[in-house]
Order: C-alpha cells, then sequence, then structure tokens
C-alpha cells in the first residue's frame, strides 16, 4: 500500500485495506474483495460493486446476525443475475477493517433475498453504492491490491 500515508495524512482516507481478486468460488471473475464486519459479529468477504443498487447479503448470514429477510423496513424486487428476487431492506452496521489506520464503521442499506423453501442462495455478497459506498470516499490501487476508504 504504497500511497496510504498520503492518503491518510491529506485526509482523504481513515483507513486501507488490501483486497483478493476474486470471490471464493468465482475464480473465473476478477473483483475487488474485501472482508466486512456484519452487525459486529460474523466477518464474511463482500464484492465492492457500484453498479450495485444496495449491498446485497446472504439470507443465512442475514440470521445469523437477528437479521429476518422479511422484517426489513421495506420490500423490494431487485433484477440480480438475469433472476428477480424480492427481499427486504434493512439498516445494518457494516464494518471495513483497517490493515492501516481506523476501521470504519457505516450504517449502511441491504438488501436480504426472500427465498422460497427448499431455496438457497448461491451468490456473492456486494457493497453497493446506494446506503453505502456512496456515504464513503474510497480508491482502489490495482497496482497494490490497495483498498482505501474513509466517511465523506
Amino acid at each position: 500500500m504504497q500511497f496510504v500515508d498520503l492518503l491518510i495524512d491529506r485526509g482523504f482516507a481513515t483507513g486501507a485495506c488490501r483486497y483478493e481478486e476474486a470471490y471464493p468460488g468465482y475464480e473465473q471473475a476478477p473483483r475487488v474483495v474485501i472482508p466486512v464486519l456484519v452487525e459486529g459479529q460474523l466477518i464474511v468477504p463482500a464484492i465492492v460493486d457500484t453498479g450495485a443498487p444496495w449491498c446485497i447479503l446472504d439470507p443465512e448470514i442475514a440470521e445469523a446476525v437477528g437479521i429476518q429477510p422479511r422484517a426489513g423496513y421495506r420490500t423490494e424486487t431487485l433484477l440480480f443475475h438475469w433472476t428477480r428476487y424480492e427481499g427486504g431492506l434493512h439498516r445494518m452496521r457494516i464494518g471495513l477493517f483497517a490493515e492501516k489506520g481506523v476501521d470504519l464503521e457505516i450504517e449502511a442499506t441491504v438488501f436480504v433475498p426472500i427465498l422460497r423453501p427448499g431455496d438457497s442462495w448461491m451468490s456473492p455478497n456486494f457493497l453497493g453504492l446506494s446506503g453505502l459506498l456512496e456515504r464513503t470516499r474510497f480508491a482502489v490501487d490495482p497496482s497494490d491490491n490497495a483498498f482505501y476508504f474513509g466517511l465523506i
């Protein structure tokens, strides 16, 4: 992370971490994947995706931290990988870990799919633009696999 001191000292970022280039099980598609802390309880990988309307979280992970998919403050339909999913929008704390600098916790808007009985969620978790990334200042340095972040 060659620019970390410059970006932190100048106030652009408060923290930085290294990112992985693939989501576990999806190695064929290059991505920016960072570990996040969900509701202060579970660390999970998530893809940084400025094209995602919200964060998207596996419903089993949501339930493991005490969030029921149907109990969101609003129900939405999301077209995801050519499939329509109904789900609840929830407010959750999402933490970003700093290898250098200070960790950041954000109250994010998270879409949790409502699955039919017998269905399972086979997709990654995402950090979306609306409700999380739009509340941060962030940068990616692919030469160093560095993800820089801070509050706006």
